[in-house]
C-alpha cells in the first residue's frame, strides 16, 4: 500500500525520506526516486477537479486567523504548481493556476500571511505579461504604516526594475531615506535614478546631504562639479 505524509509535516519528521516524497495535492507520497518534488498532473487534477473549495470567496462568510492560516497549506500548492510550470518553460500555464487560486481563494477575504509570497506571485505574473498583477500588490502592500525600510527599498527596486517606473521607484527611496538616513544603497539607487530622470537639481540637493555625513566620498565631490554644468545647460536650454 502507498506511504504518505500529511503536508502540514515538518521536516524534521520525514525520518530521511523527504527527497524520496513527492507532492500530489495536501500529502506526500514516497516513491522509489529521488527529489521528483511534484506530480503536475496529480497536483493539477487535486487542485482544479477533486478538492472542493466552498464558501472561501463568499465574504459573509467569517473565517478566524487559525482558519486562514490553514488556507495558506492550498495556496502552497497553488504557487507551488504554478512556480513548477514557470521553472519548466510553460509560462503560459502560469496566469491560469494563480487567477484560478484568487478565484478560489481571494486575497481581499483570505488574506496573506506571508506579504513576500504574495509579491512573488506578483512577479511570477510580470514575468508572463501581466505586470499589472505586480504593480497591484506592491501598491497595496507599500501603503501598510508598519512597512519597514528593507522590505520598502526592495519594492521600489521592483518598481524600478520590473515595472519601469522611476517616479514610483523615486517616492519609495525617498520614504526609505526618511525612515533610515543611513542607508547608503538607497541614497545610490536615488541618485541613479535621479539622473535617469534628468532630475539633476534633485540629485545635487541629495548628494550635498550625503556629504554632510560622508564627507570624504571623493566621488560624490566629483559627480557634484558634474551636475553644476548639467544644471547650467539644462537651465541654459530652458531659457
Amino acid at each position: 500500500r502507498p506511504i504518505y505524509f500529511a503536508l502540514t509535516v515538518s521536516s524534521g519528521n520525514f525520518v530521511g525520506l523527504k527527497e524520496y516524497c513527492r507532492m500530489d495535492g495536501m500529502a506526500m507520497k514516497i516513491i522509489p526516486f529521488k527529489n521528483v518534488g511534484i506530480s503536475e498532473s496529480r497536483l493539477r487534477k487535486s487542485l482544479l477537479e477533486v478538492f472542493k473549495f466552498r464558501g472561501l470567496n463568499d465574504p459573509s462568510i467569517y473565517y478566524d486567523e487559525q482558519s486562514k492560516g490553514l488556507l495558506q497549506n492550498y495556496r502552497t500548492l497553488f504557487t507551488q504548481l504554478a512556480y513548477r510550470y514557470y521553472a519548466t518553460g510553460k509560462k503560459d500555464k502560469v496566469p491560469e493556476v494563480l487567477d484560478k487560486m484568487e478565484e478560489i481563494i481571494p486575497s481581499s477575504i483570505i488574506s496573506w500571511s506571508n506579504i513576500d509570497f504574495d509579491i512573488q506571485v506578483g512577479k511570477m505574473y510580470a514575468d508572463c505579461g501581466r505586470t499589472e498583477e505586480l504593480r497591484k500588490r506592491l501598491d497595496l502592500h507599500s501603503e501598510d504604516k508598519n512597512i519597514d525600510f528593507n522590505r520598502l527599498y526592495d519594492y521600489g527596486a521592483l518598481y524600478h526594475g520590473i515595472l519601469q517606473d522611476n517616479q514610483k521607484a523615486i517616492e519609495m527611496m525617498k520614504r526609505v531615506i526618511e525612515m533610515k538616513p543611513d542607508l547608503s544603497k538607497a541614497f545610490s539607487l536615488l541618485i541613479f535614478l535621479y539622473d535617469r530622470e534628468k532630475m539633476y537639481r534633485k540629485e545635487f540637493e541629495l548628494i550635498n546631504k550625503w556629504l554632510i555625513v560622508n564627507p570624504n566620498d571623493k566621488g560624490a565631490r566629483t559627480k557634484l562639479e558634474e551636475l553644476k554644468k548639467m544644471i547650467a545647460e539644462q537651465d541654459s536650454t530652458v531659457k
